[in-house]
């Protein structure tokens, strides 16, 4: 069994996670999962870790679930450390996590018992261990990825994790970090930049929405400059973008090249006419996937008034219309269409939410999550932007 928490876009992590293992038939069962979907437990084969781990980028942390309780009071140390070959006899450093729906103020109870266990246990031993406590105050109930790596406690597996329910208390120990520093680096090893492209993350969250696999053939026809393409690409994806914006057809060729070393096929095309040029794109062939942000209106400073909000869901209806016909001459029978679609926040007393209204004559929603979540889709996806963004996953009927 593993636990999977995943990180800020705690829906999203969940749904990529779900969406990967059904793309690639991987058997697996539910065992329990927050009611904020903050985390999962899976029972699933230990062969599978190491090739997801290299995929998913909503997810912050994999731990192997060793011990089970059915209260707090009984939780048992020895068992926890006896299962993961904890050193006792030396100098250790161990980390605490819990994850419980509850207050702060219970919160921090369950952790100052857990921690006396521990504290109990190290003293009865006579091991000198070092509890690594959080950096961050206001989060005393886990550690932070880099606090973990810096304690090196993954190679010691002695960053102990704890998810407790009212009937049972999951137990076990970290060992695998999805470390958020990669998306940095990506984001930094960038040659052209654009303050409206979407993050590393967020884009590679996107292809596993599409149940994309290695050699599989997508399409961006919004492409800008290129961060899709180049996730895309270091999985082994095969890619084709297009844009209508010369200077991002540029940047997206250079993007690719310095990040992956690779020339893909990015090429200058409108999204609303892709279908004249199919050929060229794929020799008449038919995608597995389309995944996109298309352009999702002008940059905003301010909220915009209910009368502009209107105008530019006018525009991009038409747009993103226009844009669903092509896309379903271009995509196979149940193939998915991944696409983020912008919703406005009006100023103004009644501050009204402007949406986007999609015509899905050739497509139906698809929730990987169904039995979870019935509404999952779309989904919202939380920035600090003005404007607001909701990503669609659509199968071709």
């Amino acid at each position: 069994m593993y636990a999977f928490i995943f990180g800020r876009d705690k829906l999203l992590g969940f749904i990529e996670l779900i969406s990967w293992l059904k793309a690639r038939s991987i058997d697996y069962s539910m065992i329990n999962y927050a009611e904020d979907f903050s985390y999962c437990i899976i029972a699933v084969d230990d062969a599978v870790i190491d090739e997801l781990t290299t995929w998913i980028a909503g997810t912050v942390k994999i731990v192997k679930i060793t011990c089970f309780w059915h209260s707090i009071e009984s939780i048992n140390i020895e068992e926890l450390t006896a299962v993961v070959n904890a050193v006792i006899n030396d100098k250790i450093n161990y980390g605490i996590n819990i994850f419980v729906n509850a207050s702060r103020k219970k919160r921090e109870q369950i952790y100052s018992i857990i921690k006396q266990k521990f504290k109990q246990f190290f003293n009865a031993n006579k091991c000198k261990a070092r509890l690594v406590m959080p950096r961050l105050k206001h989060k005393l109930h886990y550690l932070q990825p880099k606090e973990i790596i810096t304690k090196k406690l993954i190679e010691s597996k002695t960053d102990f994790c704890f998810f407790i329910s009212e009937s049972v208390v999951y137990a076990g120990y970290t060992v695998k970090l999805i470390n958020p520093e990669q998306f940095k680096q990506k984001d930094q090893a960038r040659t052209a930049v654009s303050i409206e492209a979407m993050s590393p993350r967020l884009a590679k969250i996107l292809i596993n929405l599409a149940g994309l696999k290695q050699e599989s053939f997508m399409l961006d026809p919004f492409c800008g400059i290129g961060t899709v393409l180049v996730e895309a690409t270091l999985l082994g994806i095969n890619v084709v973008g297009t844009d209508i914006n010369e200077n991002k057809i540029n940047a997206a060729r250079q993007n690719v090249k310095a990040i992956t070393s690779k020339t893909v096929p990015v090429i200058k095309a409108d999204a609303t006419k892709l279908a004249e040029i199919q050929a060229g794109l794929m020799q008449n062939a038919k995608f597995d996937a389309i995944v996109t942000e298309p352009y999702l209106g002008p940059l905003l400073r301010h909220l915009p008034s209910y009368k502009q909000a209107k105008l530019f869901k006018q525009k991009l209806e038409k747009l993103y219309n226009a844009f669903l016909d092509q896309a379903a001459k271009l995509l196979k029978q149940k193939a998915k269409l991944v696409m983020i679609v912008p919703y406005f926040k009006t100023k103004g007393k009644k501050k009204r939410i402007v949406n986007i209204n999609l015509k899905f004559e050739h497509f139906r929603i698809y929730n990987a999550i169904a039995e979870y979540k019935p509404d999952a889709i779309p989904i919202t996806y939380n920035t600090k932007t003005k404007i607001g963004r909701l990503i669609y996953v659509l199968e071709r009927c």
